[in-house]
């Protein structure tokens, strides 16, 4: 099992110097931390000093109103489940996505999914809509289908097995898991929790395809014996846990609270 670099803010020297050292390593760029522009700029020195890319496109909430995710091109501003359906808008983003992913010279392409409070019918129907359509688009490099679900969903064995179902017809190459713990917390104290992380990602392993299990922390490293290929962590604890708040930027009042 692999760690890649999950990208956050202040990371870029970070990065850098790890791959350098290394001499090898992926790094998943997150475009609510880097410009459109910086995203090329820094995937090129990755690719000098012997990494490699992948682009989070970080679609978990589509409504998220974090202005430096907003600003790239492929974002969906004016997001509506309607607008998704009809299938135009969707065309768009996938198109401006892969232009991104091609400018940053990635290794594969991780095709947008949205959270999914619980796995039922419209997540389903959405999570298959926009793989299709990438089937469609994303023919130069491998696709991975983003899964990313809430903690009541993970901790729910009808809810994996049926994510584990829908899975295995997905025209993909592999999977990028993004859970949501518990009560924010870091290490996650929940057994069910855990168990069924690990059953989720020994479940999409037997469909034969690469899994990646995103903003993780060390107690991630379980995941080996589920043969996960790889985890990716970061330095600041908003990179090592998931949740979509990280994507809504507070109101003016809320921060003033929070910094009392």
């Amino acid at each position: 099992m692999e760690l890649y670099l999950q990208f956050g803010y202040g990371m870029m020297a970070h990065s850098e110097e790890l791959i350098g050292r290394w001499g090898k390593g992926t790094v998943i760029l997150s475009p609510r931390d880097l410009t459109p522009k910086q995203i090329p700029t820094f995937a090129k020195k990755i690719l000098r000093a012997g990494g490699r890319c992948l682009i989070d496109p970080q679609f978990y909430e589509p409504r998220a109103n974090m202005p430096r995710l907003n600003s790239h091109p492929y974002w969906l501003n004016d997001y509506s489940t309607s607008l998704l359906s009809n299938g135009l808008a969707l065309d768009d983003m996938l198109v401006e996505l892969s232009a991104l992913n091609e400018s940053a010279r990635t290794e594969a392409f991780i095709v947008p999914g949205i959270y999914a409070p619980q796995v039922d019918g419209d997540w389903v129907h959405i999570q298959n809509m926009i793989l299709e359509k990438a089937s469609h688009y994303i023919v130069d490099r491998s696709r991975i289908a983003t899964i990313c679900l809430s903690e009541g969903a993970l901790r729910s064995r009808e809810q994996v097995e049926e994510v584990l179902a829908e899975a295995e017809a997905w025209n993909v190459d592999g999977y990028y898991v993004v859970c949501e713990h518990p009560a924010n917390q870091y290490l996650v104290a929940d057994p069910l929790w855990l168990s069924n992380l690990l059953m989720l990602s020994a479940g999409l392993k037997l469909h034969g395809r690469t899994v990646i299990v995103g903003y993780s922390a060390h107690q991630s490293l379980c995941l080996a014996s589920a043969n996960v290929d790889a985890i990716a962590s970061g330095t600041w604890l908003n990179v090592r846990s998931f949740t979509t708040d990280k994507f809504i930027q507070p109101e003016e009042n809320q921060q003033m609270n929070r910094a009392t």
